[in-house]
């Protein structure tokens, strides 16, 4: 009951718990695939995303399955349930999973990611956390190669990069969203961390004006920082 997830101050170091473990099992420990694992299960945090105006926190609750009582293909993954709440920790409820690495839209209230309903495996669509509706995609249908992976949104808005593995590359599928202009990048070498707590996932992070996207890569024996020029980027 005394963690979970925490808010912490950077000048003064003050820290307040926002939401505890305690009340995140509350929350769903009566859904059919978590109630008979969740008391052998340990609870943690994953891939938690403040909204750009700070208002909103999603996040995904997971637990890790330690019992021995039902198989689980990926214990560590056993429970794997989105939630989102207020930036104050009040709020707190269960949304639809959207999938991948979700990013926030420039709205209060719209994520991106995949969701998995017939007709859209290949967009991102814009998920209504409020009224757990669809609200569209990004370029308005635009169909991407895959999803499911690392998605980011640039500053202004304008510009979009959805990035994914293929075995020991990294692509990136591009859009300028003024107008659904598409580009998808060269692959880039990740060499052999395809796996584990060390692989190097696509992970695109743009500047701050959106006309650079920094990626990861591996060139030299070492690891690397790229950076993907767009020009006519809409910034």
């Amino acid at each position: 009951t005394n963690d979970g997830m925490w808010r912490v101050d950077v000048e003064t170091g003050e820290k307040e718990l926002l939401v505890s473990f305690a009340d995140i099992a509350k929350t769903m420990k009566d859904e059919d695939d978590v109630s008979g694992i969740i008391a052998d299960s340990h609870l943690y945090i994953n891939h938690a995303l403040s909204s750009r105006e700070c208002s909103t926190v999603y996040f995904f609750g997971r637990g890790n399955y330690s019992g021995s009582e039902i198989y689980i293909k990926k214990p560590e993954m056993a429970i794997d349930k989105p939630f989102v709440m207020k930036s104050d920790g009040s709020g707190l409820k269960r949304v639809r999973h959207i999938g991948g690495h979700p990013e926030w839209s420039e709205s209060e209230s719209i994520v991106l990611g995949r969701i998995r309903n017939p007709g859209t495996e290949n967009q991102i669509v814009k998920y209504n956390i409020i009224s757990d509706t669809v609200d569209g995609s990004i370029g308005d249908g635009i169909a991407f190669r895959k999803t499911g992976g690392d998605l980011s949104l640039s500053p202004n808005g304008q510009m979009f990069a959805n990035g994914w593995e293929s075995e020991k590359y990294l692509i990136y599928h591009l859009v300028r969203l003024t107008d659904a202009e598409e580009i998808v990048s060269p692959p880039i070498y990740r060499g052999s961390y395809t796996k584990g707590n060390l692989r190097i996932d696509a992970a695109p992070r743009w500047n701050r004006i959106g006309n650079k996207l920094l990626v990861p890569g591996w060139y030299g024996e070492r690891r690397q920082l790229n950076v993907i020029s767009i020009e006519n980027a809409a910034v």
